[in-house]
């Protein structure tokens, strides 16, 4: 729905908006898969719609997109995105973090910031699976990185 409204009032002034919407509701329709949850309903509240809607209507054609590039990543600050966790995410826990970043890179509210290059996204996409196929290998190799930290910690606690 942001993304719509957004769009609508902006596709002449904004084509970047429109352009990387698919790639929004990319990001969001991870999010649902992951958590069953609607996005949209989840980040949405009047107060938001009402400062995006305040960009379009206060601003005339070919002046928005200043207006909207000048507010827009202190709107995505101010309603940042849910992690995946918050949700009980059924995301494996070995690639949690990674699905995380991918939808929330992907669903990023300022377009400026939001992944949108295919290589880009393939290869964490790539990586997620690499992690899947070795979740065994990978759970051991972040346990023994934690304990090597633990005792460097303690080395370096006893040498002061």
């Amino acid at each position: 729905m942001i993304i719509a409204s957004v769009q609508y009032a902006s596709h002449d002034d904004i084509p970047e908006v429109a352009l990387n919407a698919d790639f929004y509701a990319l990001g969001a329709i991870l999010f649902e898969l992951f958590t069953g949850t609607n996005l949209g309903a989840t980040i949405l509240s009047p107060a938001m719609m009402s400062e995006i809607r305040l960009i379009f209507t206060k601003n005339r054609k070919g002046e928005r997109k200043a207006a909207f590039d000048g507010a827009i990543a202190g709107i995505a600050a101010a309603y940042p995105l849910p992690r995946l966790s918050d949700f009980g995410s059924v995301s494996p826990a070995s690639i949690a973090g990674l699905v995380d970043d991918l939808y929330r890179s992907l669903g990023a509210l300022d377009y400026r910031v939001r992944l949108n290059d295919f290589d880009r996204i393939f290869f964490k996409i790539q990586a997620c699976l690499l992690v899947l196929r070795n979740a065994e290998k990978y759970d051991r190799w972040n346990r023994e990185k934690e304990k090597g930290a633990k005792i460097r910690a303690l080395r370096a606690e006893s040498k002061s």
